[in-house]
């Protein structure tokens, strides 16, 4: 059986503002943000894989050092509000970095197929969900 990385998918809470910074591109600025648990999803290749799924929490340091590492990735993010927009936001993260120690992400709608428009300006308590990376970093 050939070797296969792990997948996980990113979670994380957080207080963030978000700016436009063009058409369909934005920033978001983490002003509090949880640690970044990531979890192993199922690998329809290697059940061995799916008998010991890792679950692993990391800080937001490492979480943009293990982005950073796998790019080009540019991942489906989907920003969860409980019902404060009819229909939560959905975007590419194309960069991570750190400024004066605040996490940020430079995004894009461009790649998203409907739902072009992010809220702007300051929201408390979102929960984030962050598509799969691979990485055998955890076990």
């Amino acid at each position: 059986m050939p070797h296969c990385r792990r997948e996980y998918d990113q979670a994380l809470t957080g207080d963030i503002t978000i700016s436009k910074l063009g058409k369909c591109q934005f920033k978001i600025v983490f002003d509090t943000i949880s640690k970044v648990t990531l979890y192993q999803v199922y690998n329809r290749k290697n059940n061995k894989l799916n008998r010991c799924r890792n679950v692993v929490e990391v800080t937001d340091d490492q979480w943009a050092e293990i982005f950073n590492k796998n790019q080009p990735f540019y991942p489906t993010t989907v920003l969860v509000l409980d019902n404060i927009l009819e229909k939560d936001p959905v975007f590419v993260i194309k960069k991570v970095y750190h400024n004066e120690g605040k996490m940020i992400w430079n995004v894009s709608t461009k790649e998203i197929k409907q739902r072009k428009e992010l809220p702007i300006g300051p929201i408390n308590n979102v929960r984030i969900a962050v598509d799969s990376v691979y990485s055998n970093e955890f076990y």
